[in-house]
């Protein structure tokens, strides 16, 4: 009899393989994509940067021209102690799952000189490539920008500083969608810009807009702990 657990997994890597389908506007300049055992793979340019605190990791890779929005972007938010993630420029095997809804579940990222990292919340702990350094994240969101987008963000730089301002001030209310008992959400604009997350125990999903999805602990009112 299959377990729960295996379903799960079986779906995320089903649907991994759906989005790989559609994900021509998810591949930057002189990127491939291809179907990976552990999700949907690109091989691009990717920047990875962190706020002054630690608490957030942003990754991103740019757009298929200038002046489009950037065609991965994941927020990584840490609590506790965070790890020490390098700022990082450079050609990069990026590797991310998403749950049967569509909720970013893992994100593996490793460049071609240095160790990589993967960072996920509960259950896929198990998922982590050998030798690879795991990153056990408060939350995990994933950003995207269609065709017909009318606000969106073009470099790393512009970004990063958006979500780093953003997450600072935020707090526990959630406009759009999650809140208390929630471990996951999505916000999607008519403009076509969208964003989920998805949460560890103990944090709950928030999203505001589809600028700000983000992971609240429970037992506060803010995302730092």
């Amino acid at each position: 009899m299959i377990s729960p657990t295996t379903t799960r997994t079986l779906l995320v890597l089903a649907i991994s393989v759906v989005v790989l389908a559609a994900a021509g506007t998810w591949v930057g300049p002189g990127a491939t994509s291809e179907a990976s055992p552990k999700g949907v793979e690109l091989r691009t340019v990717v920047t990875i940067s962190s706020s002054s605190d630690s608490l957030l990791t942003v990754v991103t890779s740019p757009g298929a021209e200038k002046g489009r929005p950037l065609s991965a972007a994941f927020l990584i938010q840490h609590s506790g102690s965070p790890p020490y993630i390098p700022d990082y420029r450079g050609e990069t095997r990026l590797v991310y799952q998403v749950d049967e809804v569509g909720h970013p579940v893992s994100l593996w990222v490793q460049p071609k000189d240095r160790q990589g990292w993967f960072f996920t919340t509960d259950g896929f702990k198990g998922s982590a490539p050998s030798g690879t350094a795991l990153v056990e994240s408060a939350g995990l969101a994933r950003y995207s920008w269609g065709e017909k987008a009318e606000k969106f963000p073009t470099s790393h730089e512009e970004f990063a500083r958006e979500r780093f301002a953003a997450l600072t001030q935020a707090g526990g209310t959630c406009g759009c969608s999650g809140g208390p008992g929630s471990s996951s959400c999505t916000c999607t604009a008519p403009g076509g810009g969208s964003c989920s997350v998805t949460c560890r125990s103990g944090f709950y999903a928030c999203c505001n807009s589809p600028g700000e999805c983000y992971c609240v602990p429970e037992r506060s009112g803010g995302i730092g702990e």
